[in-house]
């Protein structure tokens, strides 16, 4: 396959899709990495991404990375964007957005047609943890809430008079301030 014709066992394959595919066809050569549903890897998986890439394109001057999602965008644009703020490649240091432009412009799209709005929103945290900013500490448990007194958010209707089960004929009747 071209893979092997061109780069000779010199290439390693990150699958960032959701599915599994037989490996052999590429010489067992792929890393599949899952984050079901998230359109972008936690931050703890995503530096494990990073970390196995760079170890990887550092091992030998000739070996290839191939970053493969379901649709080629998204994903393994994002995946992309970091790797070279990560390894201040081509210039991009922690700039995301300069660099997502890049890899749009060479996939000839807008970046808002490569990417949605929540995995730029994911190159911003990226970003932000290679600029010092740590991730966000331990969720907050709420432990009570004190209310002086039950908020009034509207009216609400009444099908009928609550002492006897009588129907309720005015409008006003029909109504009540309380909660939902």
């Amino acid at each position: 396959h071209l893979l092997e014709r061109r780069h000779g066992g010199r290439y390693m394959v990150w699958n960032l899709s959701e599915l599994e595919y037989n490996t052999s066809v590429l010489e067992d050569q792929v890393m599949t990495y899952k984050f079901p549903g998230s359109p972008a890897p936690p931050l703890g998986l995503w530096l494990k991404i990073l970390l196995s890439m760079e170890s990887w394109l550092k091992a030998d001057t000739r070996n290839v990375a191939i970053l493969h999602c379901l649709t080629g965008r998204g994903r393994s644009s994002i995946v992309m964007t970091a790797f070279l703020c990560w390894m201040a490649e081509a210039g991009f240091t922690h700039d995301t957005d300069h660099a997502l432009q890049y890899i749009a412009q060479c996939k000839k799209m807008a970046p808002d047609a490569l990417t949605i709005p929540s995995q730029r929103r994911y190159l911003t945290y990226f970003s932000n943890m290679l600029d010092g900013v740590r991730p966000s500490q331990p969720p907050l448990i709420l432990k009570r809430i004190i209310l002086s007194e039950a908020p009034k958010f509207g009216r609400r209707p009444i099908a009928s008079d609550e002492n006897n089960g009588n129907e309720v004929d005015s409008v006003e009747q029909k109504q009540q301030w309380g909660c939902a």
